[in-house]
């Protein structure tokens, strides 16, 4: 999944500060952290639901390339299987 999306905490890290510093300008008490969290779930939640149209077109491309492959295992298999009996077959009419 790392390569399919992207969530850099870069805009969430200026959001924080930018709410930062008004608190502080305002009084020199504790910086509530639970408002940190919520701002940068929040900036990090709303990157990844942009990204989702992303997963859908590369998890459909996963699924249908895999299909693929075990379609070509499987008929492989089954020419290979067939050619063997075929070989098998006409070596006996031939030694009739």
């Amino acid at each position: 999944m790392n390569w399919i999306l992207t969530a850099k905490s870069g805009t969430a890290e200026s959001d924080i500060l930018n709410d930062m510093k008004p608190h502080f300008s305002k009084n020199n008490s504790t910086y509530q952290v639970d408002n940190a969290y919520k701002i940068a779930s929040d900036r990090i939640s709303k990157a990844l639901l942009e990204q989702s149209g992303r997963i859908i077109i590369v998890g459909s491309i996963f699924v249908f390339v895999t299909w693929l492959l075990i379609q070509i295992i499987v008929i492989g298999l089954i020419s290979w299987i067939a050619l063997r009996s075929i070989k098998e077959n006409f070596g006996a009419f031939k030694a009739v």
